[in-house]
C-alpha cells in the first residue's frame, strides 16, 4: 500500500511517498515510521514538482552518489587509523616528514657514539669530553672526559652497525679508547670504562703509542699500540679487579705505517702482519711462532667487527678485515652456508618482508637472502658511483632503499622497483629516515631553470609516488644524514662539524 504526502512550499515542495507491507499507522514524517515498521516501508524523497522517470533516476543516481561519498570517506578513514597504528606500533621510524623540520639542538664539532635506550651518545672531540644527552630536547644528562671510541664491555651482540650509522649500544659499562696527550711524545692510547647511567669514569692502562686496537677477551680488556720506531705495545687488563694481567713490548720494529700492515685477532692469539709477522700470545703475552703455540682458546672480540642478529634469529658474524663471506649460524648454533655479503638491517622493519635478510656484495649488488631457503631472493643494484647502499626500511611488504645517486622503492619478495628519484651525489653516504608515509635524504637539487645547484636540503617524497612532499633547508656547506634516534628526532652532520637535531 502506497501513501503520498506533501511538505514544503511551492517548488520547496517535497513529496513523500511511502510504501507498506502492512495496514496503515501513524508515522512521523520527522522521524520516520517506529522501529517495527522499518523492515516493511521504503522511503524516497523528491520534489513535488517533478514527476517525471528521469527527475525519479536522477534523485536515486544522487542519492547513491552521495552514500558512494561517505562510504568512501568511511573507508579512507579505516584505513588510515589502521595504518596509524601499524606505524606506532613500528620501530624505527622519524619524526612526521610532511612538513619542513626545525633545528631543535646543534652541538658543535661532535660525532654520535650510539643509542644508549632513548638517549644519544655524543663524543664532544675540542671539548674532550662524552655527553649522554635527550635527544628530542638536546638537555645534557651527564658529561664525561674521555674521548675515543667506545663499545660495550660485554659483547654485543646488536653488532657495531645494526641498523645504520649510529651504533646500539647495550650493558651498563663502556669500553672507550682513544689518544690522550703525554709530555714525552705528543699521543698516548688509553682505555676507560665508562658507567653508562651517571657518566662515572674508571680509568684503564695507558700506552705511550699510537693505538692499534682494543679487543675484549673473557672479559679482560687487551689495548694494543705501536711506537714511533714501530714496536708493539700490547697490555691486558682486567676491569673487575683494576690489575695489569700482563704487558709487552717489543724489542724489534713490526708495524711500519709507511708500508701498511694488518692486524687480526684469533683464538687466542694477536696477530700483526707488517714488516714481518708477529703472533702474540693472548693467555700470557709472549710471542708465539705459530697459532698452534696459543696457550688458551680465549675467544677475543673484535670491537671493529660485527656480529647481527638476523630475523630468524640466526647471527652473522666477521670482523672488517676479513671483507664479505662471513660466518653464518642459526639461533641453535647450526653452521649455515657462508652469508653471502656484508649484512646490510633495516632502519626499520615491520615484518611484512618474512623471513628475509640483506647483504651488501663484493660487485655494488645488494641481494635479498631467503632465510628459509638459505639462497639469495633477488639482487638489485646497490651502490652507484661512490655511494653507499642503505635498507632504509621494510614497510607493507615494500623495501625501501637509499643509494649514492638515487632512492627508490621495490617490491620485497621480488625486487620489482615500484620507483626511483635521481638525487644529488654532494653529500656523504647514502643514509635515508621514513615516517612510514614519506622517505627523506639529503641533497643539493638544481635550481629551476639555471642547471645549478642550490642549498642543502632534507628533501622528503611521497613513499607510494616519490613525488616531493617538503624540503628542510641544511645550509650551504655538505652536510651528512645520520638517521634517526630512537624518538625520531632527525640527525644531521654539517660540513663545519656540526651535529644537528631535527624535529616538526
Amino acid at each position: 500500500m502506497a501513501r503520498r504526502g506533501r511538505q514544503g512550499h511551492g517548488h520547496e515542495m517535497v513529496e513523500v511517498l511511502l510504501e507498506e507491507d502492512d495496514p496503515p499507522e501513524h508515522v512521523d514524517l520527522l522521524r520516520g515510521p517506529s522501529l517495527p515498521r522499518r523492515l516493511g516501508a521504503r522511503w524516497s524523497t523528491r520534489p513535488g514538482g517533478l514527476r517525471s522517470g528521469a527527475a525519479r533516476l536522477g534523485a536515486v543516481v544522487g542519492a547513491l552518489g552521495l552514500v558512494a561519498v561517505v562510504a568512501q570517506q568511511g573507508s579512507v578513514a579505516a584505513a588510515e587509523g589502521a595504518l596509524s597504528a601499524r606505524l606506532a606500533a613500528t620501530a624505527g621510524l622519524s619524526v612526521p616528514l610532511d612538513e619542513p623540520l626545525r633545528e631543535v639542538w646543534h652541538l658543535e664539532d661532535s660525532w654520535p657514539q650510539g643509542r644508549l635506550d632513548g638517549d644519544l651518545l655524543v663524543m664532544e672531540q675540542s671539548a674532550g669530553r662524552m655527553v649522554r644527552l635527550d635527544p628530542s630536547t638536546g638537555e645534557v644528562r651527564w658529561s664525561a672526559t674521555v674521548s675515543g671510541w667506545c663499545t660495550p664491555l660485554e659483547e654485543n651482540g646488536g653488532g657495531a652497525f645494526p641498523d645504520g650509522l649510529i651504533p646500539r649500544l647495550t650493558g651498563e659499562r663502556l669500553v672507550c679508547e682513544g689518544m690522550d696527550p703525554t709530555v714525552a711524545d705528543g699521543w698516548a692510547s688509553r682505555v676507560v670504562l665508562l658507567s653508562v647511567a651517571d657518566g662515572a669514569v674508571q680509568t684503564g692502562p695507558a700506552l705511550d703509542g699510537a693505538p692499534l686496537g682494543t679487543t675484549l677477551v673473557e672479559g679482560d680488556v687487551v689495548l694494543s699500540a705501536q711506537t714511533a720506531d714501530g714496536r708493539l705495545l700490547a697490555q691486558r687488563w682486567s676491569p673487575e679487579s683494576g690489575q695489569t694481567v700482563w704487558s709487552h713490548r717489543g724489542t724489534e720494529p713490526v708495524v711500519d705505517p709507511a708500508a701498511g700492515y694488518g692486524i687480526a685477532w684469533g683464538p687466542g692469539y694477536l696477530q700483526i702482519d707488517g714488516s714481518r709477522t708477529l703472533l702474540l700470545d693472548l693467555a700470557s703475552g709472549r710471542e708465539i711462532a705459530t697459532p698452534d703455540e696459543a696457550t688458551s682458546d680465549d675467544t677475543a672480540f673484535d670491537i671493529t667487527g660485527e656480529v647481527v642478529t638476523l630475523a630468524d634469529g640466526s647471527l652473522v658474524g666477521g670482523s672488517v678485515s676479513e671483507g664479505t663471506g662471513l660466518s653464518w649460524t642459526a639461533a641453535d648454533g647450526t653452521a649455515r652456508p657462508d652469508f653471502p655479503g656484508w649484512p646490510v638491517v633495516p632502519g626499520s622493519d615491520d615484518g611484512s618482508g618474512g623471513a628475509v635478510a640483506f647483504a651488501s656484495l663484493a660487485d655494488g649488488m645488494l641481494a635479498a637472502v631467503d632465510l628459509d631457503a638459505q639462497e639469495v631472493r633477488w639482487t638489485a643494484q646497490a651502490s652507484e658511483g661512490w655511494g653507499i647502499s642503505a635498507v632504509v626500511a621494510v614497510l607493507d611488504g615494500r623495501v625501501l632503499l637509499a643509494r649514492g645517486g638515487s632512492v627508490a622503492v621495490a617490491d620485497v619478495a621480488t625486487g620489482e622497483e615500484l620507483w626511483s628519484r635521481e638525487r644529488s651525489t654532494d653529500q656523504w653516504g647514502a643514509a635515508a629516515v621514513t615516517d612510514g608515509r614519506a622517505l627523506a635524504y639529503v641533497e643539493r637539487p638544481v635550481q629551476d631553470g639555471t642547471g645549478l645547484t642550490g642549498p642543502m636540503v632534507l628533501t622528503a617524497v611521497d613513499l607510494a609516488t616519490g613525488e616531493v612532499v617538503a624540503r628542510t633547508p641544511l645550509g650551504s656547506g655538505s652536510a651528512a644524514l645520520l638517521g634517526c634516534t630512537p624518538d625520531g628526532t632527525v640527525l644531521v652532520m654539517t660540513e663545519e662539524g656540526g651535529l644537528v637535531g631535527l624535529r616538526p
